[in-house]
């Protein structure tokens, strides 16, 4: 089945939240976001991001049907590191996407990072990702 994926994480200095930005070398560098890559089951897809002003921590998950997940990528991240501390690469090179009925619900609130919209990251919000 059909999936698309949406990597995100706080990026550095601010309180917010929204998809991972990799570099696109033009004349100048601009920052592109990273979201909706289309994949299906089986298949994989490497990610270059701008791991100096922005940590990959969490991967949005959309199943057909606007069934939303959400999958935590390093499990205690939130927990023993300052949330919006720069430069911490992932802790794994590969993470599997498990199966649908595995992962948590997506919050409600981070649902606008999939249209490429940095989300503010509030007490409730850290709240809500802590619990996943």
């Amino acid at each position: 089945e059909e999936i698309r994926i949406t990597p995100i994480g706080v990026i550095q200095g601010s309180d917010y939240i929204g998809p991972i930005n990799r570099f696109k070398r033009d004349i100048f560098f601009v920052h592109v976001q990273n979201k909706r890559f289309r994949m299906d089951a089986g298949e994989s897809l490497k990610l270059t991001h701008d791991m100096d002003d922005q940590n990959m921590q969490f991967i949005i998950v959309e199943f057909p049907g606007d069934d939303v997940r959400i999958v935590k990528m390093d499990k205690g991240f939130w927990e023993t590191e300052t949330y919006r501390s720069c430069c911490w690469a992932p802790r794994e090179d590969t993470y599997a996407i498990p199966p649908r009925l595995q992962l948590p619900a997506c919050p409600g609130i981070l649902r606008p990072a999939i249209d490429g919209h940095d989300v503010e990251v509030t007490y409730g919000l850290i709240n809500v990702l802590m619990a996943i």
